[in-house]
């Protein structure tokens, strides 16, 4: 298990993506989050966490109006290399593409653009208060 914290700047976050590897946590230290988890959406607040199994495809994005803060914790542990990977890819080499290949290399898959309408869908349910996502396949 790794635990680590991140920030998201607002109307940030990252693509749509799955997970074959790991499971994730995360708990919200600050600004307000819409994660998107199979075809659920959860308002997160300060304080509260979300459970997202592998094989679930999330996405997520600061909807707060200061950048926002996450402890994420991973397991198992691993996939704290794909973010030093990342971290050293050069500004200029950045790209989706980039992004695709090293989600490949660290059991992910990209499935989407990280543009915030897609997390609104008339096909989701959306929920507000602390979770755990169930097992259900997409």
């Amino acid at each position: 298990m790794v635990l680590s914290e991140t920030s998201g700047l607002q109307l940030s976050g990252p693509f749509l993506h799955v997970h074959h590897r790991e499971d994730e946590w995360y708990y919200v230290l600050s600004s307000e989050f819409l994660f998107r988890a199979g075809r659920e959406e959860f308002n997160l607040s300060t304080g509260s966490s979300i459970w997202s199994p592998r094989g679930i495809p999330h996405v997520w994005a600061n909807t707060g109006t200061i950048e926002g803060r996450l402890i994420l914790m991973c397991q198992p542990a691993g996939f704290e290399k794909f973010f030093d990977e990342i971290g050293n890819v050069p500004i200029s080499k950045k790209s989706p593409a980039t992004m695709k290949e090293l989600m490949a290399k660290y059991g992910m898959e990209m499935l989407g653009p990280r543009k915030r309408h897609e997390l609104h869908d008339e096909n989701v349910t959306r929920r507000s208060d602390h979770l755990l996502i169930p097992e259900a396949r997409i």
